[in-house]
């Protein structure tokens, strides 16, 4: 109890601090880049390892990781490595390997396939977006869910959710660690994410280098400010990226004047939307799905309202950048026929598109 009261105190005592003050608090405890007493029979992975992105390879650490053996009573022993090889492998996985036989230890789940398994990956984002993504900011950021057979409240080597990026001004550098972007945007604080049970240091807020001897450069300071540098720079293309991807819907209907019609309908509803009003960016609409009614009673003899889908396409977002919602309108049966036509709401949220795609339905 007295741990996880120690680790919330520092939760927020890091979400509030300044970024002298992070460095200072994160220097606390000196360090250390040797490996500390490893088990009897647990020995260092030393196979190498080589990608055409030049990633993979041996590693020193900044500040140690934690991994545990299990003895015969299956009581976990915990130690700490500074050395880890990365293996990244052609289909944007990749794999830490920090001792020999992970899974005859029980590092790892003992039926684990360390051909197949995966540390390294593109977390919950579109793997095509994540490559094209680093193609536009010509980086390298991948995210991390270690897979290692659970002991516990103990954790293990790098954080799962954090993620790695090779630094640009030197690819023997990799950052470790999980900034918050959007707190970062809002208040300018830089705020890491943190586990009970979690070292702060080494397991989610780490660097590493192929060169030993370019540690040395490195203090907690300048490690969080390549690491909100880095994130942002991903953080800026991945829009794009996203928009190259994504399909415009198909047009129903080509109707210039109810498309005008419903144009004008839509505009001030955009130009109320926040935090960005959008009502003047607004370039044109189309139908996507003409009127279908909506029906009072099963025997659908009575309407009750129509409806049909329009898309809304607006310009001149950032970097030049397109987006597109669909949009509902509706005309209500008052018992004899329906009435005015009337803008029913958003479908959703805007979804970034490449340019190029939206100028096809322009006429």
């Amino acid at each position: 109890m007295k741990k996880q009261i120690v680790s919330i105190a520092l939760t927020c005592l890091i979400g509030g601090t300044t970024q002298a003050q992070l460095g200072k608090f994160l220097k606390k405890g000196g360090e250390s880049t040797a490996d500390e007493g490893l088990p009897k029979g647990v020995e260092l992975y030393t196979t190498e390892h080589k990608d055409d992105k030049g990633v993979s390879g041996k590693y020193f650490m900044k500040y140690p990781v934690t991994l545990a053996t299990v003895n015969m009573m299956n009581i976990p022993k915990p130690f700490k490595v500074s050395e880890v090889t990365i293996e990244m492998r052609d289909n944007l996985t990749g794999v830490f390997h920090f001792v020999n036989n992970e899974p005859k230890l029980q590092i790892r789940y003992s039926n684990a396939n360390m051909n197949e398994i995966a540390d390294i990956g593109t977390g919950a984002m579109n793997p095509e977006v994540v490559k094209k993504t680093m193609a536009k900011c010509n980086c390298f950021r991948m995210s991390i869910r270690n897979m290692f057979m659970p002991k516990g409240n103990l954790k293990q080597a790098f954080k799962d959710g954090a993620n790695i990026y090779v630094y640009t001004k030197d690819p023997d550098i990799i950052l470790v660690g999980q900034p918050d972007i959007s707190a970062f945007k809002k208040s300018g604080k830089k705020v890491f994410f943190m586990e009970h049970g979690m070292d702060f240091k080494g397991g989610s807020f780490n660097v590493i280098s192929k060169d030993k001897t370019k540690l040395e450069q490195w203090d907690s300071t300048k490690i969080a400010d390549a690491l909100f540098e880095a994130e942002l720079t991903f953080n800026g293309e991945v829009t794009s990226a996203f928009g190259e991807l994504v399909s415009m819907p198909k047009q129903f209907v080509n109707d210039d004047a109810r498309e005008k019609e419903y144009l004008d309908l839509i505009q001030p509803m955009a130009a109320q939307d926040k935090p960005k009003a959008w009502g003047d960016r607004i370039d044109y609409v189309y139908i996507s799905k003409d009127w279908e009614v909506v029906y009072v009673n099963i025997a659908k003899t009575i309407p009750k309202f129509r409806y049909c889908k329009v898309i809304s396409v607006s310009y001149g977002w950032d970097k030049n950048e397109c987006r597109y919602i669909p949009c509902t309108i509706k005309q209500n049966w008052d018992g004899k026929d329906y009435g005015t036509v009337y803008f029913a709401g958003f479908e959703g949220a805007l979804v970034p598109v490449s340019c190029d795609k939206t100028k096809a339905f322009k006429h």
